[in-house]
């Protein structure tokens, strides 16, 4: 079950949609909420808004009573490839961040060597030159 930035019933509905899409579930075939509740050891109410959120993307319908009944492979599949684009798209998010902090860090690192080497570049002492005309004499 993935977890990264879902919350536990965002996993769920992913691994129910991952389970449709690769036909371990079938249209048409009922589950209960209880038996997923036990497979991920949660509570058959965390399955029920996992089930909520596939309901509402059109993967499965809800019947009272008669638990889940799978609705669209294609739409497991659509749902899936959706939250996985997500997943990459936070992925890549999160290494920008780190990426720009690391330049952050390296431009105040070149800006204190600069301003370092311009201090030392004021303490140098040019030697004085002497006028051309002193020469010619």
């Amino acid at each position: 079950m993935t977890q990264g930035w879902h919350s536990q019933y965002e996993a769920i509905a992913l691994d129910i949609a991952e389970t449709i899409a690769q036909g371990r579930l079938q249209e048409g075939e009922r589950f209960s909420c209880r038996k997923f509740a036990s497979r991920y050891q949660v509570s058959a109410e965390t399955v029920r808004r996992a089930a909520g959120l596939l309901a509402g993307e059109g993967v499965v319908q809800l019947e009272a009573g008669s638990g889940v009944i799978v609705a669209s492979r294609s739409l497991a599949t659509a749902y899936r490839r959706r939250v996985r684009t997500q997943e990459v798209m936070q992925q890549i998010q999160s290494e920008l961040l780190a990426l720009m902090d690391q330049r952050r860090h390296l431009d105040q690192a070149i800006t204190r060597t600069l301003e370092r080497l311009l201090d030392q570049a004021g303490r140098v002492e040019l030697p004085e030159q002497e006028s051309h005309a002193s020469d010619s004499r």
